[in-house]
């Protein structure tokens, strides 16, 4: 299902932008300096730029993330694939080719598909000066940490594959990053251990592998029937050794050998009932409410069974879900999650 985005233009007509042909936002003045601002929206492709009533704020939402890279500009989180530092060479070609002053760009932002890359004032020191929101991937690019599906460790026989397979000297790289959206994973030369020093909170899901624990929305058991549909679409694969689903905040899921019960103690997560867990970091406690008459309205469009007993509605920072307990016993097992928790570290996962 195509997403959009809904705007009022300057000129007073509603329109519905799809959020998948949106390179940037950049804030623009009102009338006055002082007065309300206004936003431009800058699509791919030869589209008219459109001006809208709405400021970057009002537009920038958790369904539509944004990221400020400078001059005013905010760019889509989910269409970020890597953001690089810009060396003298690329300035001066960009001055070139636009008959622009281009000492002020710091950064290339790299776009999913065709959308063209658009060009930062911050650096990526700047860009990461409250906390690491770009992880280094090799090269001076880095991948934003909220796009990442997982992390696989390598080790030497992954490295000889990968050396084999792009004939490239791989001996250097020690995990591989794997982006919502994006089937070409990255290569890092950092370890697992050096990014979890640079503040990445990354959680195992089964040997080798780390998910950003921010990143995940909830995990349930990968069922028996799940099991078979996968089997008999790839045949190839031993789908009976997949024990746990675990399902984004993108929405999208990827699935993993380790039983949920594992997974429970290493997420630190809180069931939230119907086979379902959340970490317990990821529950936003002001945002835990009883579940109301108007939410029922959009439940099928949203994917719940309508005939559930749903008792609370759950704030994530990711999302949101429903819980069949009530707004009280969740706060209250989030708080057992995080008392039970042994930090800073997260539980090792073992083989099953």
């Amino acid at each position: 299902m195509t997403r959009h985005v809904k705007v009022k233009t300057t000129s007073g007509e509603a329109k519905e932008i799809p959020l998948g042909v949106i390179r940037y936002l950049k804030i623009v003045d009102g009338e006055s300096r002082d007065g309300p601002q206004k936003a431009k929206i800058v699509m791919a492709g030869d589209s008219s730029p459109v001006m809208t009533e709405q400021s970057v704020a009002d537009l920038r939402s958790g369904e539509f993330p944004l990221v400020y890279v400078g001059g005013g500009v905010y760019v889509p989180r989910a269409h970020i694939r890597q953001v690089e530092p810009l060396s003298e060479r690329d300035r001066q070609g960009l001055a070139d080719a636009r008959k622009i002053d281009a000492s002020k760009f710091k950064t290339r932002i790299v776009l999913a598909g065709d959308l063209t890359s658009v060009w930062g004032t911050k650096s990526i020191e700047q860009l990461n000066e409250r906390r690491m929101r770009f992880v280094p991937v090799g090269n001076g690019a880095h991948v934003h940490r909220d796009n990442i599906r997982k992390i696989v460790e390598l080790d030497d026989r992954a490295r000889a594959r990968i050396a084999e397979k792009l004939r490239i000297d791989a001996s250097a790289f020690r995990a591989q990053v794997a982006l919502e959206g994006d089937d070409r994973p990255k290569l890092s030369r950092l370890s697992i251990i050096e990014m979890k020093a640079k503040g990445l909170d990354l959680v195992p899901i089964q040997p080798g592998e780390y998910a950003v624990r921010g990143n995940v929305k909830y995990f349930r058991s990968f069922l028996e029937e799940e099991q078979e549909d996968l089997a008999r679409k790839y045949p190839e694969a031993d789908a009976a050794r997949f024990a746990t689903k675990i399902v984004m905040a993108s929405e999208d899921a990827m699935l993993s050998t380790t039983k949920p019960e594992s997974l429970q103690a290493a997420f630190a997560a809180v069931n939230v009932g119907y086979d379902r867990y959340v970490p317990a970091a990821n529950i936003v406690p002001d945002r835990v409410t009883a579940f109301s008459k108007d939410e029922k309205k959009g439940l099928k469009d949203a994917g719940y069974a309508m005939e559930r007993n749903w008792r609370s509605s759950i704030g994530l920072i990711n999302g949101r879900i429903l819980s069949p307990a009530t707004a009280e016993q969740i706060k209250q097992r989030r708080e057992a999650a995080l008392a039970k928790a042994e930090a800073p570290s997260s539980p090792q996962i073992a083989a099953e």
